[in-house]
């Protein structure tokens, strides 16, 4: 793992562990709906990545994304969000994310 790997992660969680101490400390569900929103987009997101690259590392992440995503609204529950979040970066740390060099590969590489 090089230093801008490390750095990104690092990021990640603090982003995650501040979003989520907000929702505890504050006790709304506007933190709930900002982070499934963010799922959401993510997903969409993930979805042009994968129709663009093809990648099963892009597709993994997608599908773990939009179930994530899916089980929190439906249930309105948070553990949903953070089990994706750590699925993915699992999925990053075995390798299975294209990085951005990735995306300019022609279909089926």
């Amino acid at each position: 793992m090089n230093a801008r790997q490390k750095n990104t992660a690092i990021l990640s969680v603090v982003v995650f562990s501040v979003i989520s101490g907000a929702y505890f400390a504050f006790g709304s569900a506007i933190f709930l709906h900002a982070a499934q929103a963010w799922f959401a987009i993510s997903f969409i997101g993930l979805l042009c990545a994968y129709v663009a690259s093809g990648h099963l590392g892009v597709f993994l992440a997608m599908t773990i994304t939009f179930c994530a995503a899916a089980v929190s609204f439906k249930f309105h529950v948070w553990w949903p969000l953070g089990a994706g979040f750590v699925l993915n970066w699992v999925l990053r740390l075995s390798g299975l994310d294209p990085g951005w060099q990735g995306f300019g590969a022609p279909r089926g590489r």
